[in-house]
């Protein structure tokens, strides 16, 4: 079965399981359901979010990826690239899953508005 990636069919709240039965998703997803079928074989694995560094955007959105433990070392798994190689990977945070790494999480109390914006530039050093 494959798993396209198609933006706005799934949602942070979306499971591996529902993600995998709408056979679409986003990186998380592809993520999630990758680390379930590790898990499932008893081998370890964690979530990891950050961003993926292309140098032809401007900017950069929040991405998710897998780490598997192999022989001794911890091996990169980019499903929705099919990337290996942790070279324009940046870790932000390492966790069981989505929230365990999600980048804004708390409690608010009271009315109100609000409004949250944030922007990531990265350039490459040579």
């Amino acid at each position: 079965m494959k798993m396209p990636f198609v933006k706005d069919v799934t949602h942070v709240g979306t499971t591996a399981a529902e993600s995998f039965a709408t056979s679409a998703g986003v990186c998380q997803d592809h993520t999630h359901v990758f680390l379930g079928c590790l898990r499932d074989q008893h081998i370890p694995a964690r979530y990891v979010s950050g961003y993926l560094y292309d140098d032809t955007e401007n900017h950069m959105a929040s991405y998710a990826w897998a780490e598997v433990w192999l022989d001794g070392y911890w091996y990169t798994f980019d499903i929705s690239n099919q990337l290996f190689q942790p070279s324009s990977h940046v870790y932000v945070a390492i966790g069981r899953d989505y929230l365990d790494t999600a980048p804004v999480r708390g409690v608010r109390m009271g009315g109100g508005y609000e409004n949250l914006y944030s922007q990531v530039l990265v350039s490459r050093l040579s």
